[in-house]
C-alpha cells in the first residue's frame, strides 16, 4: 500500500502521507464554526429587535387605554393621572392629561426592567385627542 510504478522512470517509490484530509476537515470545522457563529448573531438581533416592537406596541395600546380611561373617568382639566396595568405593575403604564383646552393626551410607558446597561430602556407613545374627538386621535408628528 502507498507504492506504485513511476511512468517516466518505471521505478518503485513509496510516497509519504502527511495528513493533508486532517488539514482540510480542520479548515472545514474551522469555516463552518464561523459560519454558525454569524448567523446566531444575526438571529439574537433579530430578536431583541422583535422585543423592542413589541414593547413599543404594548406602550401604544397602554396610550389608547388611557383615552378610554380619560373617557369612562370623565376627568376634567388638571394634574395628570398615572394608572399602572396591571395594578402595582412598576413596568407598565399610562399617564393621561386633560389640557385646557380639551386637549386629551394619554401617554403609555413601558420600562425593561432586564437590561445590561447602567439606565434600562423605556419605551413611550403618546395619543393625542384634540378638543376631546376620538376621531382624530394622532401621534405628534404625523
Amino acid at each position: 500500500m502507498g507504492e506504485f510504478l513511476c511512468p517516466c522512470c518505471g521505478g518503485q517509490f513509496r510516497r509519504k502521507r502527511r495528513g493533508g484530509a486532517l488539514i482540510l476537515a480542520l479548515m472545514l470545522v474551522a469555516l463552518f464554526l464561523v459560519l454558525g457563529m454569524a448567523f446566531l448573531s444575526f438571529l439574537e438581533r433579530d430578536h431583541r429587535l422583535a422585543g423592542c416592537q413589541e414593547r413599543s406596541e404594548q406602550a401604544w395600546y397602554l396610550a389608547l387605554a388611557g383615552v378610554e380611561y380619560a373617557r369612562a373617568t370623565g376627568q376634567g382639566p388638571g394634574a395628570p393621572v398615572w394608572r399602572a396595568l396591571p395594578r402595582g405593575s412598576t413596568t407598565h403604564g399610562f399617564e393621561v392629561l386633560v389640557q385646557a383646552d380639551g386637549t386629551l393626551v394619554s401617554r403609555g410607558v413601558v420600562r425593561q426592567t432586564l437590561s445590561y446597561s447602567e439606565r434600562p430602556p423605556v419605551f413611550e407613545r403618546t395619543v393625542i385627542v384634540p378638543g376631546g374627538l376620538l376621531e382624530e386621535a394622532h401621534e405628534p408628528g404625523l
